[in-house]
């Protein structure tokens, strides 16, 4: 069966792009595709949404990515619940890069996303 899982990342380098921390504010999504155990394509997406109340949709657009699987640091209780109704795995990252976790999740290492960010700090990141 073919998996396919989105990563928020930091940098355009493939398996070794860097996890964003946060899943709406990443310049990028790693696209992952299994075909069991075997890594068949390694796609790098630009986020064209603007987090925090700003243009676009990052919900939307990575739905559009058609994934079984979102694995991440953090998101919103929004996000999460858009993507479990949706019937999209939500896992905590372990791991750097897209190359270490895609192995930790072969491996069954992935528990659920059980932490989420409130989104009650709608400070701007640019101190």
């Amino acid at each position: 069966m073919t998996q396919r899982i989105v990563i928020p990342v930091q940098n355009n380098s493939g398996l070794e792009s860097q996890i964003a921390q946060h899943f709406g504010q990443a310049p990028y999504f790693a696209l992952v595709e299994l075909d069991g155990a075997k890594i068949a394509k390694v796609e790098i997406e630009k986020n064209t949404s603007t987090h925090m109340g700003g243009t676009g949709d990052p919900h939307g657009s990575t739905l559009s990515l058609r994934p079984t699987a979102i694995v991440a640091c953090g998101m919103g209780p929004g996000a999460k619940n858009c993507f479990e109704g949706a019937g999209v795995q939500v896992l905590q990252a372990i791991g750097i890069t897209v190359g270490e976790i895609i192995e930790n999740y072969k491996s069954g290492l992935l528990q659920p996303l059980t932490a989420v960010c409130p989104h009650a700090h709608h400070h701007h990141h640019n101190h």
